[in-house]
């Protein structure tokens, strides 16, 4: 299974230095709405999960990381 790594989007922003409002237009996501994501308080949608890896031009597999289930 994978998920969203949070924290490597988090990082390649501030490496960049970017702001996360130019990002969140760019995806076509409200900042606020951004910012929920990448503090982990929203999910992120497949969508909106594209969205930002068209803003960033990356590949989406870049910020997907796998999960071993226990079991």
């Amino acid at each position: 299974m994978y998920q969203f790594d949070y924290e490597a989007l988090k990082a390649k922003i501030d490496s960049a230095g970017m702001k996360q409002k130019a990002v969140a237009d760019k995806a076509g996501l409200k900042e606020n709405h951004f910012c929920q994501i990448l503090n982990g308080r929203r999910k992120c949608e497949a969508g909106e999960y594209i969205g930002l890896c068209k803003a960033l031009e990356v590949n989406p597999w870049v910020y997907m990381k796998e999960v071993r289930e226990n079991g």
